[in-house]
């Protein structure tokens, strides 16, 4: 299908109607929202999936506005308690790494503190395909590969709908789902609408 052009502002009207023949029907609708360059590829500004079981089932659904997220994220890391010890010869040299989509960025190492303060800010372009952030908790180690010391997975929603959130603690877990410890996290998104 040919992209629809629109020239002018933040907030398009196209005002089109498309027919799709879906014989065996995809479970969704994936629509991709472009700024067209004259020069170079295309910036994607963001995506949203449409369910389609409610059309399924009701064979016509009302038009309504749907929110594209398109913006900056800003993931402000500030400490971690209770980490688990797991060097030998005394306490861990914690450090995180940031995944958010497809980006990853890495926090500065903390020696010898199972209660590392960073106090760091980490910021990620984001559109509707980033639907959380995962942090990874590691333990620097200079004579080997590098200890995990466990995970956490913080959904954006709430700072989507809310623009920002207040500091909070989210446990850390190990790889069979125990608690490791918890880290602090406060998130704040500005969009670019």
């Amino acid at each position: 299908m040919l992209p629809l052009n629109h020239d002018g502002g933040k907030s398009p009207i196209w005002n089109e109607s498309f027919l799709f023949e879906i014989p065996h029907g995809p479970q969704a609708l994936d629509i991709h929202i472009l700024d067209q360059e004259k020069h170079g590829a295309d910036e994607a500004m963001g995506s949203l999936t449409i369910s389609l079981s409610q059309l399924f089932a009701e064979r016509q659904i009302a038009p309504c506005k749907y929110k594209v997220h398109h913006g900056v994220l800003d993931v402000h890391l500030i400490e971690a308690h209770g980490l688990l010890d797991s060097d030998a010869l005394g306490k861990s040299d914690p450090y995180v790494v940031i995944y958010c989509h497809k980006d990853i960025q890495r926090s500065r190492v903390i020696e010898r503190s199972l209660n590392p303060v960073w106090n760091e800010h980490f910021r990620f372009n984001v559109n509707n395909e980033v639907t959380e952030v995962l942090i990874k908790l590691f333990d620097k180690d200079d004579m080997r590969s590098d200890d995990p010391l466990g995970n956490v997975v913080i959904p954006l929603d709430k700072v989507f709908a809310d623009g920002e959130t207040a500091p909070m603690k989210y446990k850390v877990l190990g790889s069979k789902g125990q608690p490791q410890g918890e880290v602090s996290v406060a998130l704040k998104f500005s969009s670019m609408d």
